[in-house]
């Protein structure tokens, strides 16, 4: 059978692609059609489409379970009782949603004399839930030089609820790092705070 032409990406959401495709009129009927789709330097997948019947010219399909916030791409084979089309050219399609973006530090961190409270649930998912953050924190020395980074979590779920740091010490500067990721990808921020003092 012929390729199949002119493919289109119709629209995408946070989970799915929907495209569509000329449906060609041949001598013996196209039975079915074969999507394969992949991530960026992902192996290849593939869904099986049924023809359909129906006088549209076009075939739709919509894709799901897709990544959210992440570049595919897609091309189709047709399939007759005689065999299969060569490939239809490739196309290009997003999910929506995005890496995370990081609060404003009032809104993250909340100082005492001897702990930081951080809330996760302040960062903005950009509409890929937040999968974890890694969270890591060092205070600064005198003189400027810098202490090891310790860490704190490496698989912190944003719904666990705020987290304290414990055992700091007062009027005490503090450089928090943290990296959020999701399906989109990874956002790095490094936050720096300061101890109040004791209150007597």
């Amino acid at each position: 059978p012929p390729k199949p032409q002119d493919v289109e990406i119709d629209r995408a959401s946070f989970n799915s692609v929907t495209l569509s495709w000329l449906r060609k009129n041949t001598s013996s009927p196209i039975t079915s059609y074969e999507l394969y789709y992949s991530r960026e330097a992902g192996s290849w997948l593939k869904v099986k489409v049924p023809a359909g019947e129906g006088a549209s010219k076009r075939m739709t399909h919509e894709l799901m379970g897709l990544y959210c916030g992440t570049h595919y791409q897609l091309y189709i084979v047709a399939h007759n009782p005689s065999g299969h089309s060569e490939a239809s050219e490739t196309v290009s399609a997003k999910t929506l949603g995005e890496v995370p973006r990081p609060p404003k530090k009032e809104h993250f961190i909340v100082s005492n004399s001897t702990s930081l409270t951080l809330r996760p649930s302040s960062w903005d998912d950009g509409g890929c839930p937040i999968s974890h953050l890694t969270i890591e924190y060092r205070p600064h020395s005198a003189g400027g030089s810098h202490s090891q980074w310790i860490v704190v979590s490496r698989n912190l779920s944003p719904d666990e609820g705020p987290m304290t740091l414990h055992d700091l010490r007062p009027e005490t500067w503090y450089s928090v790092r943290v990296a959020a990721t999701n399906d989109a990808g990874s956002t790095d921020a490094e936050f720096t705070v300061r101890t109040v003092p004791n209150s007597h």
